[in-house]
């Protein structure tokens, strides 16, 4: 039989975890749980991270709340993040929030992605475009923004060269070597969700040839090769890319992402 102060010391133990769980539950409160409450319900967050109260931060809370008032897609959410808050100023900092930014709404897109970051003032139009980003665009920007390199693949059943063209960039993403830093998507060119792409890039819906598109972090359109081409000779652009301080002979543009 126990002594009663054995009973007692479990007691405190059972205590100090309740504790121990109660101030967790509050750290881990804020923007990471309401990240994570966004990402279930597939929703876009808006964070707004401030230092104290302004004009400017009442000016940008107003916007945003108005704007998902009057959203027709329903799939955004507010989040109000005072950087007095222990779990907040975490949170801000690994999104690369530091003072002098603030105050700052970024759109937080379901994938945990930052879709886009307005320091000092924000509109409706900047919110519209951070919101509406494609599926196919928010996978790619989470690649870069992982600061892997991406071969987009756009090819479709009336392109030619399709099998050689993703067999030279599946390759190169799995291998061992290089699948760490590159990654490969596949898409038709002629879908909505590469639609913005596809201009960017100029290239044309009804193209014949199958073509992939080498985007280099944090967004640059580096190349694009079109139609038959090897592991051997992707990998040579990609090495050139990587080397370049500007942009390729190939062209440069930029993958924006309503920043």
């Amino acid at each position: 039989m126990k002594k009663k102060s054995e009973y007692l010391n479990y007691g405190r133990i059972i205590a100090q975890l309740v504790v121990c769980v109660m101030l967790f539950t509050a750290y881990a409160s804020g923007v990471e749980n309401a990240i994570v409450r966004a990402a279930e319900k597939k929703q876009f967050l808006c964070v707004l991270f401030y230092q104290s109260e302004n004009d400017a931060v009442k000016a940008m809370r107003t916007t945003v709340n108005a704007f998902i008032k009057e959203s027709k897609k329903k799939n955004v959410v507010y989040f109000d993040a005072p950087m007095k808050t222990p779990a907040n100023r975490q949170a801000a900092e690994r999104y690369g929030v530091r003072d002098n930014h603030l105050p700052v709404v970024l759109v937080i897109a379901p994938n945990g992605i930052v879709a886009g970051g307005f320091p000092n003032q924000v509109t409706a139009a900047q919110l519209t475009q951070s919101t509406s980003i494609s599926s196919l665009m928010l996978g790619i920007l989470k690649s870069l923004q992982e600061q892997k390199i991406v071969l987009l693949a756009f090819q479709n059943s009336k392109t030619k060269f399709n099998a050689e063209s993703w067999q030279a960039a599946n390759e190169i993403a799995g291998d061992e070597n290089y699948k760490e830093f590159i990654t490969a998507v596949k898409a038709d060119h002629t879908s909505e969700d590469s639609a913005d792409l596809i201009k960017q890039c100029s290239l044309s819906p009804d193209m014949s040839e199958a073509a992939i598109v080498v985007l280099m972090p944090p967004g640059r359109i580096g190349n694009i090769i079109k139609g038959k081409t090897t592991k051997e000779r992707l990998l040579s652009v990609i090495q050139s890319l990587s080397s370049a301080s500007g942009c390729s002979s190939g062209g440069c543009g930029s993958v924006g992402c309503g920043q």
